[in-house]
């Protein structure tokens, strides 16, 4: 894993306040940056204004945002806070990286989520969710799951989230 991304995720880990909120909105940008398939020049026009300079030229591949997802998951589960920009960092992530480190989340720690927290692991889901067609949800196992259609279901249940659309489970 590069140098950087390194840091940055120790600075999540072992940061707080201000340097530990930039740190996971900077491994946030660097994962959509690296989602996105954009030419070098909107890129860098797109991120110039919220990244370092030396951000905007890591390219992660698949494996290393696995690990990335992995790690934002563990710390996540592992704090006493609940970082609600590492859920966001995870609807970020490319087609099948992200699902099973937020859904960890969501079943270690949801009970602990306020508003704020339903509502970005809600959204994450859904972006999660929907790198993949109908038919490949229908054979998702993820959808059966009780704990995830009892998230769904209180999350429908918050006035704040009425407004988002999502399948009932």
């Amino acid at each position: 894993m590069n140098k950087a991304i390194r840091d940055i995720l120790d600075k999540i880990e072992q940061g707080t306040g201000k340097e530990r909120e930039r740190a996971i909105l900077e491994i946030a940008l660097i994962i959509e940056m690296n989602t996105l398939t954009l030419p070098e020049q909107t890129r860098i026009g797109r991120y110039e204004l919220s990244l370092p300079w030396n951000f905007l030229f890591i390219r992660l591949d698949f494996h290393e945002q696995v690990e990335i997802a992995k790690k934002l998951s563990q710390i996540f589960i592992e704090s006493d806070d609940i970082l609600h920009g590492i859920l966001w960092a995870l609807g970020k992530t490319d087609r099948g990286v992200g699902l099973y480190p937020l859904t960890n989340i969501i079943f270690s720690r949801s009970e602990d989520f306020d508003t704020q927290g339903y509502h970005q692991a809600f959204l994450s889901l859904d972006n999660c969710l929907s790198h993949f067609d109908e038919t490949e949800l229908e054979s998702y196992s993820i959808l059966e799951d009780e704990r995830i259609k009892g998230f769904i279901e209180k999350c429908h249940n918050l006035s704040d989230l009425e407004r988002f659309q999502f399948p009932s489970p």
